[in-house]
């Protein structure tokens, strides 16, 4: 399960389609999105996901599973369930040990080792950039929290009440593509400096950080949730640009079809939804109408 909600909280992937048009940022601060227009026989949906949380915090308001009641079929970005195949996140015949220095290699490995997670030789490093953090979220949660959970597999258990089918709108083939498009030296000096970063911070800044993160998700503020951080690197800047916005133009197609086919209820990562480059933007360029739905960003406590 440790590794299932790290692998989530990371995911990946690929190609860049550059005709599809930009749209404006969406302004409205909701989490779920009804998508409608284009000739659609009945409406979909679109809701943005966190990958880990306190699991007393994910339960799913009245309005999402509403949501979920009048879908046919949940996509999600990936099968959380599904990582026996190459997600794109091996570095293929070189090992990690190989690309960085020895210090460099001992400092990787001892942050690993000490947050109690193997096999690091074969990933790639912008994916152990982003398993990095995804860890030192899980940290804090396990302080804080009475238990963690990910969104997407409340969203998965809910449609397996309902008997849906549970699909994928990238494949590991996808993921392959777009790491491969990350230039190896930037994902290894994200990698050093996200470690870094976090040795180097007090439980406190920490702490602040990912309540920061947690509120600004659960106020449905997907324009906020879009943006980088300013203080980014202009490495992370070219990875996150290919995990965000390239991400979303190949996203656009495949929902065009899923769409047209039946009515679904899309989960994907709430840092996809807002923004110039971002689904909601890119669908409404697409000719859809996206309409929030208010009130449901936040269970009840």
């Amino acid at each position: 399960m440790r590794n299932l909600l790290v692998a989530i909280a990371i995911f990946l992937l690929v190609i860049l389609t550059p005709n599809l048009a930009i749209g404006k940022a969406p302004t409205a601060k909701s989490l779920l999105w009804e998508i409608s227009g284009n000739q659609l026989a009945h409406p979909s949906y679109l809701f943005g996901t966190i990958h880990s949380g306190c699991t007393e915090k994910l339960a799913l308001t009245p309005q999402q599973q509403q949501a979920i009641n009048k879908s046919q079929q949940l996509y999600l970005e990936a099968d959380i369930n599904n990582f026996n195949y190459d997600n794109g996140y091996t570095v293929g015949e070189e090992r990690l040990e190989d690309v960085l220095k020895a210090n460099e290699y001992k400092k990787v490995k001892d942050f690993f080792e000490k947050r109690a997670y193997s096999d690091i030789n074969l990933k790639r490093p912008s994916f152990l950039a982003f398993v990095a953090e995804a860890l030192v979220r899980r940290e804090f949660l396990n302080k804080q929290c009475k238990g963690t959970y990910s969104r997407e597999q409340i969203l998965i258990d809910a449609a397996n009440r309902r008997k849906m089918k549970v699909l994928e709108i990238e494949t590991g083939k996808d993921r392959t593509k777009i790491f491969k498009k990350m230039l190896l030296r930037d994902g290894i000096d994200m990698l050093l400096s996200t470690i870094d970063k976090y040795q180097q911070s007090e439980p406190a800044d920490i702490e602040k950080k990912v309540k920061a993160t947690n509120e600004q998700y659960f106020s449905g503020d997907v324009t906020e949730m879009a943006k980088l951080e300013p203080n980014m690197s202009a490495a992370e800047r070219r990875i996150f640009t290919i995990l965000l916005d390239d991400r979303n133009r190949l996203w656009i197609p495949r929902m065009r079809k899923i769409m047209a086919r039946k009515s679904t209820f899309f989960g994907f990562g709430g840092a996809h939804l807002g923004g110039k480059v971002g689904v909601i933007s890119l669908l409404e360029a697409d000719g859809y109408k996206l309409k929030p739905i208010f009130g449901g960003n936040r269970p009840r406590s």
